[in-house]
């Protein structure tokens, strides 16, 4: 599946559940605010808001890690056609 193609994807899932990256990144940041100021006491709220936080996080990360390697893979493509260009200009 092409970029182009995951890119409308992920903006038709967004569409029809009104959620998005940032909303995720929102709810992971509010669980670690509520957690440190002592939102949770009972041990198994820690469990259940703990593994919750923890998808959260891993999902983040890997679409920040996605987003890293189709820029690296970008910056690459273009620093190759600048390379073929010059050579051509030869």
């Amino acid at each position: 599946m092409s970029n182009e193609q995951e890119q409308q994807a992920t903006e038709t899932q967004q569409i029809e559940t009104g959620i998005g990256y940032n909303d995720l990144v929102l709810a992971r940041n509010v669980i670690q605010i509520a957690s440190k100021r002592g939102a949770f006491t009972d041990p198994n709220e820690y469990r259940e808001i703990g593994e919750l936080f923890q998808k959260f996080d891993r999902f983040v990360k890997s679409v920040e890690a996605q987003v890293a390697e189709q820029k690296e893979d970008k910056e690459a493509s273009t620093a190759e056609t600048e390379v073929t260009a010059e050579i051509a200009e030869k």
